[in-house]
């Protein structure tokens, strides 16, 4: 049987402990994520149980199907009117972009670029950063800071720190309220299969039946009433 001698000197080694952590770090930020998202998505639902409540307690709704079709319809409302916000924002941001490009001619201007003036810029390009472990490139450590590229206020550049900001809010903004509608939307499926469901769990015929048999009470009347 051939033994494989893997054989790891100081780089590699360190190479190694890095990606573990970086590898932990990411099932770790993986898993909040998901329990953000879950604890999110939860809150998000029980709009849909204050929105079915009062018809299923005051029985105006008495099947599934009608509860199904009336949750659609509010589910519907309900996004229609949490989009507003979002799409305002976002076509407030289309006119600005129309306007702004047609005064100055620069269609083709690239606003996130600008935009990142604002914040902190490292050298990613540095071959020194970067190492080859096992055929695989991995970062070695954190890029340097390039001085000259930010972050810093450039007057020239104001439409895209108006534009930009515009287009990440009403995208988030909507990507929630599709959350929330899709959220609403498992509810209400779970309701309609909840709500008029007949369950026999832990219903025993037999705990309902008399122990002497169901005509043994109508014997005993009858022969209290001949003694008599």
């Amino acid at each position: 049987m051939a033994l494989i001698d893997i054989t790891l000197n100081e780089s590699d080694r360190r190479l190694l402990m890095v990606l573990l952590i970086v590898l932990i770090l990411f099932f770790v930020l993986l898993g909040l994520l998901g329990m953000l998202i879950r604890w999110i998505t939860m809150e998000f639902a029980k709009r849909m149980d204050y929105e079915l409540h009062d018809v299923v307690v005051y029985r105006v709704i008495q099947d599934p199907k009608s509860l199904r079709k009336y949750g659609l319809i509010k589910n519907n409302r309900v996004l229609f009117k949490q989009a507003i916000a979002p799409f305002v924002i976002a076509f407030a941001s289309l006119i600005l972009y129309i306007v702004y490009s047609s005064v100055t001619g620069l269609w083709a201007e690239d606003h996130f670029t600008e935009f990142s003036t604002l914040f902190f810029n490292f050298n990613w390009s540095d071959p020194d950063i970067y190492a080859n472990f096992w055929g695989l490139t991995l970062l070695t450590r954190w890029p340097d800071w390039i001085a000259s590229a930010g972050p810093m206020w450039v007057n020239a550049y104001w439409a895209s720190y108006l534009l930009v900001p515009m287009w990440l809010f009403s995208g988030v903004y909507f990507t929630v309220d599709i959350q929330a509608f899709v959220a609403r939307l498992v509810m209400l499926e779970k309701r309609c299969r909840t709500v008029f469901d007949k369950s026999l769990d832990g219903y025993n015929y037999y705990d309902t039946v008399s122990i002497n048999g169901p005509g043994q009470k109508e014997n005993e009347a009858a022969k209290q009433q001949r003694q008599l």
